[in-house]
């Protein structure tokens, strides 16, 4: 299990990864998926966004995102999952711009080799993206935490720590786990009869509580609600 700022000295080269951003990124890019876009573009800046935007049908794109978790002037949309609805993306693309996630999202890409596959990954598609793995080409893994301000963030420990735990059933109890993984899988399962009640307590969660966005919190916290798996692939997260 790495921090995305640790991403940078990784070697990825031979193992699949797990992008984790619960609060929000992850959990919208699930969202909009299960909601019938056709893919969503993660970019690092702001400008990329609009760029992209100005040179697509506008008619057939939708343009999401925030800075300081606020949405952006002028886009359709910020990073809460429940902006994404079907009536605003189906049979759309999503171009996807925040602070964090996708940050992480890209840096991932551009380490992993291209035979292997970076995931999205949530509270509300864990199960969904522990399935994919099992099935996967490669049983090796790496899960990376988005975090906050270069920070960890507890949700994506506990999320990282779900996954893994959700994989180490399906494979029988003989899943072989970093100190790292491990501490996570302990973490997620000392409090998953709690889980929204512990994320709301994250400072993360409070932080958006106040700002208006504690919906989003209780939303992000739906447990296996989608049954997507985002896969990463030339520079487009598409429904595996």
């Amino acid at each position: 299990m790495l921090h995305a700022d640790a991403v940078a000295e990784a070697d990825l080269r031979e193992s699949s990864a797990v992008v984790v951003d619960v609060l929000r990124a992850t959990t919208t890019i699930a969202v909009a998926l299960q909601n019938g876009a056709v893919g969503v573009v993660p970019t690092v800046a702001v400008e990329d966004a609009l760029a992209l935007a100005q040179c697509g049908d506008r008619l057939r794109l939708v343009l999401g995102g925030e800075r300081e978790n606020r949405p952006l002037p002028g886009f359709d949309a910020g990073n809460s999952p429940s902006a994404y609805t079907a009536a605003l993306v189906a049979d759309k693309q999503v171009v996807l711009t925040t602070t964090n996630g996708t940050r992480a999202l890209c840096a991932v890409a551009a380490k992993v080799n291209g035979s292997h596959r970076v995931y999205c990954g949530a509270f509300v598609n864990a199960g969904a993206v522990a399935n994919a793995l099992d099935e996967g080409p490669s049983m090796k893994a790496a899960v990376v935490c988005a975090g906050a301000d270069a920070q960890m963030c507890i949700e994506d420990l506990l999320c990282a720590g779900m996954i893994a735990a959700k994989l180490r059933g399906y494979a029988g109890g003989s899943l072989r786990c970093s100190d790292g993984m491990l501490v996570a899988i302990a973490a997620y399962e000392g409090c998953s009869r709690h889980l929204l009640s512990v994320v709301q307590a994250c400072p993360h969660a409070r932080l958006l509580s106040d700002q208006g966005f504690s919906a989003d919190v209780v939303d992000c916290c739906r447990v296996d609600s989608c049954d997507v798996v985002p896969a990463f692939v030339e520079g487009i997260v598409r429904r595996l």
